[in-house]
């Protein structure tokens, strides 16, 4: 099994937008790179983080994306 991410001391970031783009920073990946990885264009995930569409990422986007970076997959879900 996958270690999971380890937050430390912090609290994860309660936008699923800020996790996704602290744990690409942390992990040394681009947005570009992991949007390619996902079959989607270069400037899928840019686009979610940077001008908020998809509005919300599919389920298996956000399945996908957790598996990777180890994290529980609510922390990509859209806030209620």
């Amino acid at each position: 099994m996958a270690k999971r991410y380890d937050w430390g001391r912090r609290m994860p970031p309660a936008d699923p937008r800020d996790v996704l783009q602290l744990l690409v920073q942390e992990k040394g990946e681009t947005l570009a790179g992991l949007s390619r990885w996902l079959g989607r264009s270069p400037g899928y995930l840019r686009a979610y983080v940077h001008e908020r569409t998809p509005e919300v990422l599919p389920e298996p986007v956000r399945d996908k994306l957790a598996r990777y970076f180890a994290i529980d997959v609510r922390l990509l879900e859209p806030a209620n």
